[in-house]
């Protein structure tokens, strides 16, 4: 899988303490989990730490692959394989799959990112394909429940993703507002409270940063944004605040691409998407 180094602000000290987690620590081979809820930038930071100069000289080889709720091994086994061999042959059963990664990783010290676990039972098929040479090799996982970190813990402590800071949070909204240009002074102390409103969920930052970046530029209309998010939060659960903060972000997108978001509820494939969305005018074809 082709991973770019995202250029992402915040958790920089999460950053540092998980690559010393990875490269000292026991030679056996080791899990790091990183848990948290959905939008918290669990995926990003394992980003950050697979494309980093420090672990990519530290691992002979490295790989990456995504699970999700629907849990394909076959798809899984072969993004792995990917990232470390051509495939000559696309006609191996899973077994044969399984056997062929297991034995590229063999006799290496290698890092595996598995992002986005969801249940033991995937976990379980996947750990045949792990051997532990004694070569201090690790594992990274993302998922959002205990249960799962837990249940594969070897030696390291799951690690809690915590949420943005406030200064994260505003560091994070120029960012994805105004790229490198300058913050205008005039839309500072708004901009602040705005980044506030999202409570540290870098996914809600995004989502309310990409809708800040197609208005215009004026105070009126984003501090009708700032009390939108205030009154969406007066709330007192915490997820239930974070819903509604990703549910006004799509509230504010235009109507036309409301609609063509809704299409994503019906599970439909590719080439059907596509051909409705060319019908509503959505696309060209």
């Amino acid at each position: 899988m082709a991973i770019t180094s995202e250029a992402i602000v915040g958790f920089e000290d999460e950053t540092e303490e998980l690559i010393e987690r990875l490269i000292w620590g026991p030679k056996d081979l080791d899990v790091v989990s990183l848990v948290g809820m959905p939008g918290i930038g669990k995926t990003i930071l394992a980003k950050r730490l697979y494309t980093h100069n420090v672990i990519i000289s530290r691992f002979d080889v490295c790989s990456w692959g995504t699970i999700s709720q629907a849990y394909n091994k076959r798809k899984t086994l072969l993004e792995m394989l990917g990232d470390l061999a051509p495939l000559n042959d696309s006609t191996c059963s899973d077994d044969e799959l399984a056997e062929k990664l297991r034995r590229h990783l063999l006799k290496k010290s290698y890092l595996i990112v598995i992002d986005d676990l969801w249940s033991i039972d995937a976990w379980d098929a996947l750990m045949r394909c792990f051997p532990d040479d004694k070569n201090s090799s690790r594992i990274i996982l993302t998922n959002r429940r205990d249960n799962v970190a837990s249940y594969t813990k070897r030696f390291s402590a799951p690690h809690h993703h915590r949420l943005f800071t406030d200064e994260e949070s505003w560091r994070l909204l120029q960012k994805e507002v105004f790229g490198e240009e300058r913050f205008p002074p005039e839309l500072e102390k708004i901009g602040v409270q705005i980044a506030r409103s999202c409570r540290g969920l870098p996914l809600a930052i995004v989502l309310v940063a990409g809708f800040l970046a197609k208005i215009e530029k004026q105070e009126l209309r984003w501090r009708k944004v700032a009390n939108d998010l205030r009154c969406s939060c007066v709330i007192a659960d915490d997820a239930q605040r974070y819903m509604d903060i990703i549910t006004l972000s799509f509230s504010l997108l235009p109507d036309q691409l409301k609609l063509c978001f809704l299409y994503f509820g019906n599970g439909v494939k590719v080439r059907k998407l596509i051909q409705r969305w060319v019908a509503e005018e959505f696309a060209n074809r």
